[in-house]
């Protein structure tokens, strides 16, 4: 697997100007992995514009990761944001307190996409793999993740790296995983 990654893909920086649209484009497509019927409300898409300029120009909270392969197309993404955790890491849904979590710093994987011409070779754990290893080089307490249920693979993968269900918000699953020992 790891062969054939660093065969064929290469880690790029993120350029809003080159990559804006396609981070937008495997956004979309991951919550369609979940809900295959998603489209996207016009608020959405302010929403997740206003993410990616954000993410573009605030790197010390916001960590892309992306994958390109030979002909320079985006075959991969991992999305980190960094925060302390207040009531409701994930502020855009169910305001819900992890209370042993309060005022620690994590990681939210706000986004992990792999083009379907490379799925199932092992990209998107090495891309999990990737998360864990930036975060803990920022001393991030956990990751946490939000993935629908409808997404087996992904919630199987996660539990496979270490994750843990901690709370269901409607259709989806909230995943953490601790990084640092003793909470």
């Amino acid at each position: 697997m790891k062969r054939f990654f660093e065969q064929y893909l290469k880690r790029v920086d993120f350029d809003i100007s080159r990559h804006g649209q396609a981070v937008a484009e495997a956004s979309i497509s991951s919550s369609k992995a979940g809900f295959p019927n998603f489209e996207p409300q016009e608020q959405y898409l302010i929403e997740l514009e206003k993410r990616i300029q954000c993410a573009a120009h605030d790197t010390r909270n916001n960590h892309l990761v992306l994958l390109e392969d030979e002909n320079e197309i985006l075959s991969g993404l991992l999305w980190l944001e960094f925060l302390t955790y207040p009531i409701g890491f994930d502020g855009d849904h169910k305001l819900e307190p992890w209370p042993e979590l309060l005022g620690l710093y994590g990681a939210q994987i706000r986004n992990t996409w792999v083009s379907e011409r490379y799925r199932g070779r092992g990209i998107a754990s090495t891309l999990k793999r990737d998360a864990e290893a930036i975060a803990s080089s920022q001393k991030a307490h956990f990751l946490y993740t939000r993935c629908a249920k409808s997404n087996t693979g992904i919630i199987s993968l996660n539990r496979k790296l270490g994750y843990h269900i901690i709370d269901e918000d409607g259709d989806y699953f909230r995943m953490r995983k601790l990084l640092i020992n003793g909470m």
